[in-house]
């Protein structure tokens, strides 16, 4: 589990057949998953605004500037992919916006 080996305060719990560790890393809020095999899936981690690629950025501010930006995270996936899951809330409701490097929107759910 090299991927983890400094974290702080670590969380392990089991949903959905993923194993996912919740833990302080840099002194970031960060969880990975793991698959019943125990290979990692994909580690999210927590970042500022001024931290998210211009694309995302802009596509927050043209696409859902009606939105509250609540949580900001980087998806590293098995893939090799680098994603950003975005917590943002409208009129009392969170969404869930998952951006790719471009800022394209893959998925949005509620």
């Amino acid at each position: 589990m090299n991927k983890v080996s400094e974290a702080e305060d670590i969380l392990w719990t089991v949903e959905n057949n993923f194993y996912q560790v919740y833990y302080f890393l840099l002194a970031r809020h960060t969880s990975s998953y793991f698959d019943e095999q125990g290979q990692w899936v994909e580690t999210e981690t927590e970042i500022a605004v001024d931290e998210l690629p211009h694309n995302v950025l802009q596509a927050l501010r043209t696409k859902m500037g009606e939105y509250e930006i609540l949580d900001k995270e980087l998806v590293a996936t098995r893939a090799g992919k680098i994603l950003h899951e975005d917590d943002l809330e409208k009129d009392g409701k969170t969404y869930d916006i998952l951006f790719n490097q471009e800022g394209k929107i893959l998925r949005k759910k509620n």
